[in-house]
C-alpha cells in the first residue's frame, strides 16, 4: 500500500493521484487530522480525477503524531478479494473430459450427453447475465469480475461448440438407439455429478 500524511491538502491529493496512475499498489491511504478535503477551492478537481486512476482509495482520519493511532492505521488493509476466476476450473475439466471421449460414446449415451451440454451452456449463460450485472465500487472487485465474465464467456462459447458436435455425431450414427450399458450409466452419472459440483462452485463465486 501507499500511505499519505497531509493527504488531504492540494499538495497530498496531486501525490495520492500521481501514485495511482503508476498502478504500483492495490490501494492508497491518504490521512489527516481531518479525515477528508476541506477548503480545496479549484483544487477540488483534484479529487475527482483520482477516481480515473488504478488504485482503490481510501481516506482516514488520524492524528500521526499519536504512535498507537498511527502503528493502527498502518496495519489496517481492506478485506481482500475472493478469487472468483478460480470457480472455472471444474468447469473445464468437466468439458476437457466430454470432448476427449465423445468418439466412443453410443449413439443414446450421445443423446443423453447432449440433454447435460444444453443444461451446462444455459447454466453459464444465466452465471454470465449475472457476473455482467454486477457493480462495484471497488476497482479490485470491478477487475476481478470483468476477469470472470471474460471466462465465463470463452467456456459458454467451448461448451456450445462441443454440443453441436455431440448433437452432430448422434445424428450421423446409424445404429439403432439402445438402452445405456451399465458402463455408459457410470459414465453419465460421473458426467452428472461433476457438473453438479462445478454448478456450485461457481455459484457460490458470485
Amino acid at each position: 500500500m501507499a500511505m499519505i500524511t497531509n493527504g488531504h491538502s492540494g499538495a497530498g491529493l496531486v501525490v495520492a493521484r500521481e501514485l495511482s496512475a503508476l498502478d504500483l499498489y492495490p490501494f492508497i491511504t491518504t490521512v489527516s487530522r481531518r479525515g477528508r478535503p476541506e477548503g480545496l477551492g479549484p483544487e477540488s478537481a483534484l479529487l475527482e480525477a483520482m477516481v480515473q486512476g488504478n488504485a482503490d482509495h481510501y481516506m482516514a482520519k488520524c492524528d500521526v503524531s499519536d504512535p498507537v493511532a498511527f502503528n493502527d492505521l498502518w496495519h489496517w488493509a481492506p478485506a481482500a478479494a475472493a478469487p472468483a476466476p478460480t470457480a472455472v476450473l471444474p468447469i473445464d475439466e468437466l468439458l476437457s473430459r466430454l470432448r476427449d471421449r465423445r468418439s466412443l460414446w453410443s449413439r443414446q449415451l450421445l443423446k443423453e450427453m447432449s440433454a447435460l451440454l444444453q443444461v451446462i451452456v444455459a447454466n453459464l449463460q444465466l452465471h454470465l447475465k449475472q457476473a455482467r450485472g454486477k457493480s462495484t465500487r471497488s476497482k479490485e472487485q470491478q477487475r476481478m469480475w470483468e476477469r470472470m465474465k471474460e471466462l465465463l464467456e470463452e467456456r459458454e462459447v467451448t461448451a456450445t461448440e462441443l454440443l453441436a458436435d455431440v448433437l452432430a455425431l448422434a445424428n450421423r450414427q446409424q445404429a439403432p438407439d439402445s438402452p445405456l450399458t451399465e458402463r455408459e450409466k457410470i459414465e453419465l452419472e460421473d458426467a452428472v455429478n461433476a457438473w453438479a459440483a462445478a454448478s456450485g462452485g461457481l455459484a457460490e463465486s458470485q
